[in-house]
């Protein structure tokens, strides 16, 4: 959920028109949506393509349920690389329940990290990385009001039968980072993020990224790298999105004995993070 809910903030505003006053009317409503749900689920599609071809897909299920708990479980993962389509029915989930968290790997193994030494403030773990922390992504910049750094503009559609907002905003470049494109030769591109929102619920239904990169290869009896630009877009559609579905503990409950490896790792808060 990174990156795209202080967006759905804009899409309340009147008109096409973002003021520095109702950014903060609006931020106060979605920052209380988002801080008074008991659980959060969702499905969400990715991929990625480059160059307009497919490199990477994959498909998820998260699961949130506070105070501290998450799960995130990975449907599948196809790559499409050179033409060639690869499904991998992998069943990689990961688990957060208080101050533990668990990758599994696979049906045979699992790594356990028990985090100790945790500061009063922090309460637990898994509550601090994904709730206290995560938050930040939820507010919007008060800067997005600067017409310097962004350009926004929001509209009115229909998307799978919803009645919902699309907001495109364009990340401006500023004149040194324009005249550092132009001296290597580069014309000057600014990234392109779309988001569609449910007008009722403030669910995310899809977003988009584009934006240029750059690959590099080592040609076959080369010594030198050539470098290329690529065009890049990232597009994630969401499903299923719930807020308060009921959802047990024991969806964040792992049972060590049916994994034939157990790897055990104790983290010290203080030494990791301080």
């Amino acid at each position: 959920m990174k990156h795209l809910f202080w967006l759905l903030l804009i899409v309340l505003a009147s008109g096409c028109v973002v003021s520095e006053e109702s950014v903060k009317t609006i931020n106060q409503k979605i920052a209380a949506r988002y801080s008074s749900f008991s659980t959060l689920k969702y499905s969400v599609t990715g991929s990625l393509y480059e160059n307009g071809a497919l490199v990477q897909k994959t498909r998820s299920i998260d699961l949130f349920k506070k105070p501290d708990k998450v799960k995130q479980y990975r449907a599948d993962f196809i790559v499409n690389l050179n033409a060639d389509a690869v499904k991998k029915p992998e069943e990689a989930t990961y688990v957060c329940n208080k101050n533990t968290s668990f990758a599994l790997r696979g049906k045979g193994s699992v790594e356990v990290y028990e985090y100790v030494n945790i500061p009063p403030e922090v309460t637990t773990y898994c509550n601090y990385a994904f709730f206290v922390k995560g938050e930040e992504v939820w507010e919007i910049p008060t800067e997005i009001t600067d017409a310097t750094k962004y350009r926004v503009e929001t509209s009115k559609e229909t998307y799978n039968g919803k009645n919902a907002v699309k907001a495109v905003v364009t990340v401006l470049l500023t004149e040194e980072e324009k005249k550092k494109q132009l001296a290597i030769g580069k014309a000057p591109r600014e990234s392109v993020n779309i988001y569609w929102f449910d007008a009722g619920s403030f669910a995310i239904l899809k977003e988009e990224f584009h934006s240029i990169g750059t690959a590099c290869d080592l040609p076959p009896g080369s010594e030198e790298l050539a470098c290329r630009d690529v065009e890049i877009r990232s597009e994630s559609v969401y499903e299923s999105f719930e807020f308060d579905a009921a959802i047990p503990d024991s969806e964040f409950e792992i049972a060590l004995s049916n994994y034939a490896e157990v790897r055990r790792e104790t983290v010290d808060w203080q030494q990791k993070f301080d």
